[in-house]
């Protein structure tokens, strides 16, 4: 009988754990294998991870690293050194941002007033998506097109690739529309389907599709227009609670940032 394979599952079984309680409960080396699984497919990632710690020590030390010394760890060649170069780069400008300038997403109600707020800033028509940690601190918030078709494939694939990027747990797709008052459409609830499917593929979540008009805001997710529940169990906490009206009655517990120590 051919001997089991100890690894087998289990880049897949770390990813749901992720998905379940964030990088919270990760040893510093499984926050590195988890990033390492999006340069280096197909492949245990595990020792190349414990060599990149035991080299420099830290997960920020590793993110931190000239490309050239880590490509000095047997496993890490070009495209991993520049994709973990990358991430350092993006959670060194996350970390320079002031508390104040860290929005976080409660809930349905968090998510309506920050939309609307962020009108005035959004050229018109056009599709903005959030990406939001499982606390629902906002990650990103940029545009994904002009226009709002933002169903096709070149839009998906841009909001995808972002959101991936920062390993958000939730995504909330935001159409700028010129009207006073925006009205679901056919396609909106079509794309939002196909959309959160792709997503929970990917092991992420499309939490909400909220139309910003001039006076006045919706959520698809609140009209009945979009059931995330399809496309299985809630991913996170925020995901567990957005349409709760008082988020504070999940409990102040939840709302702790990831620590920094052992990055």
């Amino acid at each position: 009988m051919a001997a089991r394979n100890v690894h087998e599952g289990h880049r897949q079984r770390l990813r749901e754990r992720a998905e379940q309680e964030g990088f919270e409960s990760f040893h510093p080396h499984q926050v590195l294998e988890l990033l390492l699984f999006y340069s280096i497919p197909r492949q245990d990632t595990s020792e190349i991870a414990h060599e990149l710690i035991d080299k420099f020590g830290t997960v920020r030390n590793v993110l931190t690293a000239p490309a050239k010394e880590l490509m000095q760890v047997r496993g890490i060649g070009a495209r991993s050194a520049e994709w973990l170069r990358c991430m350092g780069e993006l959670i060194g400008s996350y970390a320079e941002l002031r508390d104040e300038d860290r929005p976080r997403i409660r809930n349905c109600g968090d998510a309506l007033e920050f939309c609307a707020s962020r009108r005035s800033m959004a050229s018109i028509p056009s599709t903005y998506h959030i990406a939001l940690t499982p606390a629902g601190v906002v990650q990103v918030f940029e545009p994904i097109c002009d226009s709002l078709q933002w169903g096709v494939p070149a839009a998906l694939k841009k909001s995808l690739h972002s959101s991936l990027a920062v390993h958000a747990r939730n995504v909330v797709v935001v159409e700028y529309v010129p009207a006073e008052a925006p009205k679901v459409r056919p396609y909106d609830k079509r794309s939002a389907a196909a959309y959160a499917e792709v997503l929970r593929c990917m092991g992420a979540e499309l939490l909400d599709v909220i139309l910003v008009g001039e006076r006045e805001t919706l959520s698809l997710n609140q009209t009945g227009d979009f059931d995330r529940t399809l496309y299985g169990a809630a991913r996170s906490r925020l995901s567990e609670r957005y349409l709760l009206e008082d988020a504070d009655e999940v409990g102040d517990g939840d709302w702790l940032p990831v620590s920094d120590e052992g990055l």
